[in-house]
């Protein structure tokens, strides 16, 4: 796996931290450093009982039970007997409750009842409000009336209603429970990992096969109850109608209200493959209804309470209800609440009977499971359960109950089957084939789907090859991707091959941020061809402690903005040294790596390419993606010069290309993949019309070619194909 190296030379709110799908606004407290500066009387949970805390230091968890990482708190807080109220001169209202659970890691919320009227607003966060989760407005009402929300992280939260001057109505809210996380959810970096999965897991972005990219954005980490830890697959139905059905254990779903709880993590991986760098772990949704459960089969399929917005970029697995799987067989699972990981079995798994019980005592049928014999990398663990297990093809076959592989010893899991679970009962509310096939269309199988059809995606200049780093100016102090001395009031990163996109917002990859930081950096979206030239969107006041370092941070705009030609997204450094220090991560020096999209703007407004900025003269991008939907990139593959034509060839091609073009001299190739990267640049001459380019070092897959010679530029689109004797 990658690790991060460094090279030694020369949020105003943050609404993208919501962690249910927000809508805007922010906070009417201050930030503060704990609750009593700001609360008369703060809302104290009794300590752990003695047999938690032993719990908490023997870390327990076995795979065939949900991992218990929190304990619950059952309260009933409303706005009529806890908390304060507070009353402005306008006549607007505000309701606030400060809650503290000494020692807990984090601390999330269920709503008994949770219905908000139209205008008023609820937010929640830590009182220095690094995390805020919302606005929550009528739009998450649910049929249940209950809302469960993500973890906040600390042993304080603060929950806080805004009612609007002419707001009549009352909304209803109860606090049901409260729950003290004491395996710890945000665990600080140790020995590059996050969570406390084994060190044979594989993460899930280290593979770069499209197939398996996109049945991984149908895996979720689930919290049920506020308490448990679970996994499970979206899958997809033969209508492709995008009802976001979800497939996961029945042991995962305790109570009889637990599906009304559950919330969806999508996303949550490591970028690049660099092990070293935490996932966006905010992309969530909150509730579900349950559709079918069989304990005896450990099977649970529900429906989220809404579609998963296409800026999550979700993906509906296929299934296939085969009784002779092709290998290898694949699962992708979050083993202790990690980041996404994967594991891979060489061997075709066969029928079994799996001698365990649900929680509640009922032994699984004979004969109902898949049995993994050994998976060949990486395994499965607590948390994993209700994970998919996929066969060759991407289509699942059934879903974690249980086993006894580890990564001493990773053999023998277990994974319900679904062509078991099919139709085996006759009631609907115990089988997937009404949900999945109402009109028994499928002949056994049916493919997965990108119910958007790829509406947005995520633009990025770092390559599989690249790898994150620092680098620090030499002479003088500070990292070129930050705070330095040069200097740098600004950096930028040059999307050059989009021809026309809505921009929803930009990923910053942050290597050093301080925490509890109230300074902050603006992010700007430019257009221009030469350099940023029109400005046509900004988050200004983005506060460092809302960008923790070795994070991928999410800022979205407050509105999606369409924009023309090459997209520049500058990040501005809106406070001077030595006050804090910030830095995103940039990309090592390669000598695969040859054209520059980092820029800088330094003291005097200029904007100067990273690669002119430094000794060094070598090509970097800043990490820094683009979220945009409706990209339109720059593909003239269908265009002729009149005089002049070009002709690429072979076409497929597998190492050499050759280039047929009535005109001579130097020319100057440029290869760019779909998503906007340049992958490849060379100087070429063409003698007598005929020239040759060496793409070997290309993966397979579809490009476009840019040829500039005699101040003449043609495109055209080429297939590289895997080199065969």
């Amino acid at each position: 796996m990658k690790r991060i190296i460094v090279i030694i030379t020369a949020l105003v709110f943050l609404v993208p931290l919501s962690a249910q799908v927000s809508h805007g606004g922010k906070p009417a407290l201050f930030p503060a450093r704990q609750l009593n500066s700001v609360f008369k009387k703060v809302v104290e949970m009794a300590p752990l009982p003695a047999a938690v805390q032993q719990i908490a230091l023997e870390k327990p968890g076995k795979k065939g039970d949900a991992l218990r990482f929190a304990h619950p708190y059952f309260v009933e807080m409303t706005p009529e007997n806890s908390g304060e109220w507070y009353y402005s001169h306008d006549g607007s209202r505000i309701w606030r409750v400060g809650i503290r659970s000494a020692g807990a890691y984090s601390i999330n919320l269920i709503f008994d009842r949770f219905h908000l009227v139209p205008g008023a607003r609820l937010f929640i966060y830590n009182p220095d409000q690094s995390y805020v989760l919302g606005a929550f407005t009528e739009l998450n009402n649910q049929e249940s009336g209950i809302l469960a929300t993500a973890p906040i992280p600390g042993d304080e939260v603060v929950v806080e209603l805004q009612v609007p001057a002419g707001v009549g109505k009352t909304s209803s809210l109860m606090i049901g429970a409260v729950n003290h996380d004491y395996l710890n959810l945000f665990p600080h970096l140790k020995s590059g990992s996050f969570g406390d999965s084994g060190d044979c897991q594989v993460d899930f972005t280290c593979q770069d096969d499209e197939l398996w990219s996109d049945v991984g954005r149908s895996v979720c980490k689930i919290i049920v109850d506020g308490t448990e830890l679970c996994s499970g697959t979206m899958v997809n139905n033969t209508g492709n109608t995008g009802t976001p059905y979800f497939l996961t254990a029945a042991h995962c779903l305790k109570e009889s209200n637990s599906a009304s709880t559950v919330l969806f993590y999508f996303n949550y991986q490591v970028p690049n493959c660099e092990a070293t760098i935490e996932g966006y772990p905010n992309q969530t949704l909150s509730g579900s209804n349950l559709r079918a459960l069989a304990a005896d089969l450990d099977f649970a399929l529900l429906e989220m309470t809404s579609k998963p917005p296409a800026t999550y970029r979700p993906y509906w697995a296929g299934w296939n209800l085969t009784a002779s799987p092709a290998a290898p067989v694949l699962t992708i699972h979050h083993p202790e609440g990690d980041v996404k990981k994967m594991a891979e079995a060489i061997q075709p798994p066969t029928y079994a009977t799996f001698s365990a019980t649900s929680p509640s005592g009922v032994p699984f049928l004979s004969n109902s499971h898949w049995r993994v014999a050994s998976w060949e990398s990486g395994t499965t663990e607590p948390g994993s359960s209700g994970c998919g297990l996929f066969d060759n093809s991407g289509l699942l076959l059934g879903s974690l109950s249980g086993g006894s592989a580890t990564c001493d010893k990773p053999v023998n899991d277990y994974f319900e089957r679904i062509n078991k679970a099919w139709s085996y009962y006759p009631e609907n509310s115990r089988q997937l084939a009404y949900w999945l096939d109402r009109d028994n269309l499928s002949n056994g199988a049916w493919q997965g789907v990108d119910y958007y059809n790829g509406l947005v995606e995520r633009l990025s200049n770092f390559t599989s090859e690249d790898i994150a780093t620092l680098r620090y100016l030499n002479p003088g102090k500070g990292a070129w991707s930050g705070h330095n001395s040069f200097p740098a009031i600004s950096i930028a990163e040059k999307f050059p091959l989009i021809q026309s996109a809505t921009i929803e917002g930009v990923y910053l990859v942050t290597a050093k941020s301080v925490a509890n930081s109230t300074k902050s950096v603006n992010v700007k979206i430019w257009s221009g061809s030469l350099e940023p030239e029109v400005l046509v969107a900004s988050k200004t006041g983005v506060l460092l402690s809302q960008l923790p370092a070795n994070r991928e941070n999410l800022v979205l705009l407050n509105n999606p903005v369409t924009t023309t030609g090459p997209v520049w997204v500058e990040v501005e450094l809106s406070y001077a040294l030595p006050v804090d220090s910030f830095a995103l991560f940039q990309s090592a020096t390669l000598a695969s790596r040859t054209i520059n999209t980092a820029w800088i703007k330094n003291s005097t407004n200029e904007w100067i390419e990273f690669e002119n900025a430094q000794e060094g003269n070598y090509a970097a991008s800043f990490w820094i993606d683009l979220l945009a939907s409706e990209v339109q990139r720059v593909d003239t593959s269908d265009s002729r010069p009149i005089d002049n034509s070009l002709l690429l060839y072979p076409n497929p091609v597998c190492d050499k290309l050759n280039i047929k073009l009535n005109l001579d001299g130097q020319a100057r190739v440029e290869v760019f993949s779909l998503s906007g990267q340049t992958v490849l640049k060379q100087a070429v001459y063409i003698n007598s019309g005929f020239g040759t380019v060496d793409l070997s070092a290309l993966n397979q897959g579809l490009y476009i070619v840019k040829l500039s010679v005699n101040n003449q530029v043609f495109y055209q689109k080429i297939m590289v194909k895997p080199y065969s004797n």
